[in-house]
């Protein structure tokens, strides 16, 4: 091997030695020794393209079950595939080989495979190749056999390709799959998967999924990245399986993990004592970020877990589909719910971005109970300095400080844990908990089923500040929901942080009841209502009163237009310690007034409540070591609010070393430089307050390509210099779906929004909307920006809704199925989807479309074109009648409603009113004239039942319907004996027929219906 060295060459001649040895027994091909020792496995290094340290193993070589190949070079490259054979054995008769069940009957053929591949330094698996040990069911068998155990141990471990240890079912004959195998990979430094890598221990046609483990203590990687691309994956008809990711530093995840189960028939294969479900995903390392996506969810069965933990921080930020965690779930029956998911970090922060994050509950029918997510910050005391752990500044270097870090929860992402379908409990106990500062703007939804699933439970805290909104928060069920918020409980205890709670402008907060109302209670030191925040415990009858609850440990803030409504009849009660603002155009239901009544909200001062430290006050208080200017001993100084360690004292400037709260100090700058800062060049300094020194840095120049001192971004050009944003993109701005951005040419402000090609301050729709030759262009891609993005039908801007026959909210067209009634439609309840059956889950118009299922609607609240009075599919209305009604009972009137379908209403005194008062006006007898005698039995019979509609109770009720039904008798004895003379046989056979009715409606009365 040219440039070889002697040791490689030692290497190959040991390799080629077992090479020759297996290709003259005929075994080239496949290894033939159960236990590999470290000859055979260097055996499969490729002569020509390894060298001293490192193996490279081509082909397609298959090793024997139960093989540990240790290679003698530390670094082996796999760029073809390892297949490990499966050795069967009968269960009843271990020495005896098998390839199926049929071979061992009446017992079973059990069937394993183990590689162990056991490298000293570096391991690679090259995109394209492959390491498996696969389970394939054959002819005969009951169940196929398990998938295999393959195991990689290294220092550093890099993977592009396959490794497999999936279970594969046959169709003809049917054989359902064994269970999926094992995968785990060492390592005591890197690991990383590229876009390519696909770890995969599912089995489609099988029970239950495998497991992949990457890290097992006490020898944890340092590091695990999984690329965008990359898939994990641990999938079953059944039962989803275990994957568990965890290192010492860091875990990043940008691919896919996914650990549901796959199949919604009931007939799917059974996992081990009939489990069903969701599996499990865990992710632990001292940072850990997900900007994949990680599902666990139960398809007609459980949700899993999901569950990501960090020391120092949890951060997930998706823009990959709808969801970054799924673990929904559940069965139309509502014998299982949606699953957990945890994220928690034990001693930083905890931030959640991009797409839901979703415990939900199965939807269809009943639906399922939701399922619960739990976040969790807590906060430690470090060294400033360094990030050690301390509990005191003695602890720490000379100099140094001990303070209080992490703690705080980041939530932007919208969380649901919603009970599904009708009948679906909302969430019970789902928590966002930080010992710092809590922040959650989106949208949060722990309801109940739309048609009186029971209530959701929602606990929101914060050692320090809480912020909440502009997102809704819904907890509302059949039995009221309950929603806590509380900030600053550190801050009671005089711990020295914040302790104000925030609700942003418009948010909603509901946990309204039918019957029942719900509860919200809201404390903080400060308490801070914006304008037009809602908050609703309604019930739905009088005497269930729902509670609403505004504690303030210092002040209380109530801005315009925020409402409480607690009605028919339930209690807001609003307390503070010190002072309240309250504006007149709040609106209180039941009214606000200055006592407890049962009809009045209570606005009152309480003095007993405990107070809360506040920093910048003045006024040095609890845990606070002083408060403002000349309250520490010199040469010490105050830190101010805001600051890390705030109304503590520090000896700060002055010093030569960055405190806090200082920008710099002497020739610390803290790596800062004109350029930093904002500026072409030049000198930067420090002055004697610990400031910025700026006068040395050289002045920018608007279209210089330079972000500098003053400018949002630079739209280049002078020079040729290209155009510069700062960084900043459409994402960043908040739109996720992406665009592209300019800067106005005075560099003040980048542009979002459609604009002139050319004239970019001036926002357009179309090109009529600019000056000639130019044309419009996007921004940032927005439904509802009037402009026509990409992947959008159309976009009318504000008019978008769902108004008929304009734009839809989501950017789409009209059509017959959106549930809104446009020009050339009668009507639109929206489209059927089958439930259950082969179909579950497409769309139907007709029972005949669900082939073992449902086609839902069948209420006429979806279009159908198979039940009478329903809306149909083309959005027209579909005839009916009386006739199409008949249910065969004798006390139900039947009728038929255009939209509205059959409707059965039961006999009652007025449709028995209403049916005697028909003899009067009929239709056929118009200009003949009734006896008198049967015109007088008919209206004392109306009479009587009228008067047993009001009777004081159900004896008299009866004994009056009694005598109704004798008259009607009589009456009906006479109809049939009036001479034709009197009546024609047309109008006495009409009239006959009415006083039979009658009386029948008349004896339902009579026997409750």
């Amino acid at each position: 091997m040219p440039g070889a060295s002697a040791a490689g060459h030692h290497l190959m001649a040991r390799m080629r030695t077992p090479l020759r040895v297996l290709a003259l027994l005929g075994l080239s091909g496949s290894l033939a020794a159960t236990n590999c020792e470290a000859q055979l496995a260097d055996a499969l290094c490729d002569p020509t393209q390894s060298s001293g340290d490192t193996c490279v193993i081509v082909g397609s070589p298959a090793v024997p079950a139960n093989a540990q190949l240790t290679f003698t070079a530390p670094n082996v490259r796999v760029q073809g595939s390892l297949h490990a054979l499966l050795v069967g054995r009968c269960s009843l008769a271990p020495g005896t080989t098998c390839a199926a069940d049929p071979d061992c009957a009446p017992g079973s053929c059990v069937r394993t495979a183990t590689l162990a591949l056991v490298v000293a330094g570096h391991f690679s698996l090259d995109a394209g190749a492959q390491v498996d040990a696969i389970g394939r069911a054959a002819p005969g068998d009951a169940v196929g056999p398990a998938g295999g155990t393959i195991t990689v141990t290294a220092r550093d471990v890099d993977l592009a390709g396959t490794i497999s240890v999936e279970t594969i079912g046959r169709s003809s004959p049917a054989v359902p799959a064994g269970r999926a195998g094992e995968i785990v990979v060492n390592a005591t430094g890197a690991v990383t998967l590229a876009s390519t890598a696909q770890l995969d221990a599912s089995t489609s046609a099988g029970g239950c999924g495998g497991s992949v483990s990457i890290g097992v203590r006490p020898s944890l990687p340092a590091t695990i990245d999984v690329a965008k691309g990359a898939t994990l994956t641990v999938e079953a008809a059944s039962m989803g399986g275990t994957i568990e990711l965890e290192a010492g530093a860091r875990v990043t995840v940008a691919g896919t993990l996914q650990a549901s189960n796959t199949s919604g028939d009931h007939m799917r294969p059974r996992c081990n004592d009939g489990q069903k479900g969701g599996g499990r995903i865990d992710v632990a390392a001292d940072h850990v970020q997900l900007t994949g996506n990680a599902g666990a969810q139960g398809n007609e069965a459980g949700g899993g877990t999901v569950v990501l933990e960090g020391e120092s921080d949890v951060s997930i930020d998706s823009s990959v589909g709808i969801t970054s965690i799924n673990v929904s779930g559940g069965d139309v029956d509502a014998f299982t719910s949606g699953g957990f998911v945890r994220l928690r970090a034990t001693g930083g922060n905890v931030s959640v971005r991009g797409r839901t994050i979703n415990a939900a509950g199965q939807s269809a029918i009943l639906g399922s109970d939701a399922g619960v997510f739990v976040i969790l910050a807590s906060g430690v005391k470090r060294c400033q300095a360094n990030d050690a752990p301390c509990s005191a500044d003695t602890e720490c270097a000379p100099g140094d400080t001990c303070r209080d870090t992490g703690g705080d929860v980041l939530v932007e992402a919208p969380l649901s844990a919603a009970g599904g379908g009708r009948r679906g409990f909302g969430c019970a106990g789902c928590e966002i908990q930080g010992t710092g500062a809590v922040q959650v703007s989106g949208a949060v939804d722990v309801r109940g089923g739309r048609l009186g699933g029971g209530d959701g439970d929602l606990l929101i805290e914060a050692g320090g500040d809480l912020t909440v909104g502009p997102g809704s928060i819904r907890a509302d069920g059949g039995s009221g929901g309950a929603i806590n918020l509380v900030a600053g409980e550190r801050a009671r205890t005089g711990s020295g942080v914040g302790g104000t709670l925030r609700v942003a402008q418009g948010t909603q907060l509901v946990a309204v009841g039918s019957p029942f109302g719900g509860t919200v209670r809201i404390e903080g030191c400060d308490v801070a209502m914006e304008a037009n925040v809602g908050v609703s415990v309604d019930a739905g009858a009088p005497g269930v009163f729902g509670h609403l609850d505004v504690i303030a440990h210092q002040a209380l803030s109530i801005e315009p237009l925020v409402t409480f409504s607690a009605l028919p009849d339930g209690e807001v009660t609003l307390s503070y310690r010190t002072e309240a603002t309250v504006d007149p155009q709040a609106v209180f239901k039941p009214p606000l007034c200055p006592s407890s009544t049962a009809t009045c909200s209570l606005l009152e001062m309480d003095p007993t409540l405990a107070p809360c430290p506040v920093c910048g006050d003045g006024v040095p208080e609890g845990l606070e070591e002083c408060d403002g200017p000349g309250t520490c001993p010199a040469p010490a100084e105050c830190l101010p609010p805001g600051a890390p360690g705030q109304c503590t004292c520090t000896v700060t400037c002055g010093n030569g070393t960055r405190d806090p709260g200082e920008q710099c100090d002497g020739a610390d700058l803290g790596g800062e430089t004109c350029e930093s800062r904002g500026f072409p060049g030049g000198v930067l300094a420090c002055d004697a307050d610990c400031e910025f020194d700026t006068s040395g840095c050289t002045a920018a120049v608007c279209g210089d390509g330079l972000v500098a001192a003053g400018e949002v971004c630079d739209p280049g050009g002078i020079a040729g210099s290209p155009p510069n944003l700062g960084g900043k993109t459409c994402q960043s701005l908040g739109f996720s779906a992406g665009g592209s951005l300019v800067c106005l040419p005075d560099c003040t402000a980048v542009v979002t929004s459609p604009h002139c090609s050319l004239s970019v301050a001036l926002r357009c729709r179309t090109a009529g909307d600019c000056p000639a030759a130019e044309s419009c262009v996007a921004g940032c891609v927005q439904c509802g920006n009037g402009f026509v993005d990409i992947d959008e039908e159309c976009d009318e801007g504000a008019a978008n809704g769902n108004a008929p026959d304009h734009c839809r909210a989501s950017c789409r067209l009209p059509s017959c199925g959106d549930t809104i009634v446009d020009s050339g439609e009668k009507c639109d309840r929206g489209g059927a989807r089958c439930v259950r059956g082969t179909s579950s889950g497409a769309s139907c118009c007709t029972q005949a479309d669900c082939p073992g299922g449902e086609c839902s609607g069948g209420d006429c609240s979806a279009n159908r074109d198979d039940v009478a009075g329903c809306c149909r599919c083309d959005c027209t209305v579909a005839s009916c009648g009386a006739l199409d009604c008949d249910d065969g009972e004798a006390c139900t009137v039947d009728s038929c409603e255009p939209l509205g379908g059959c409707r059965h209403q039961v006999v009652d005194y007025e449709t028995a009113g209403d049916a005697v008062a028909e003899g009067f006006s009929l239709p056929v007898c118009v200009s003949e004239r009734l006896p008198p005698t049967i015109e007088r039995l008919l209206d004392k019979a109306r009479g009587l039942i009228a008067r047993a509609a009001n009777a004081p109770g159900p004896k008299r009720a009866a004994h009056l319907v009694a005598r109704a039904e004798q008259r009607l008798r009589t009456a009906a004895q006479k109809a049939r004996k009036v001479p034709p003379r009197r009546l024609s046989s047309t109008c006495a056979q009409a009239l006959g027929d009415v006083i039979g009715n009658a009386l029948a409606r008349a004896g339902c009365l009579a026997t409750g219906g």
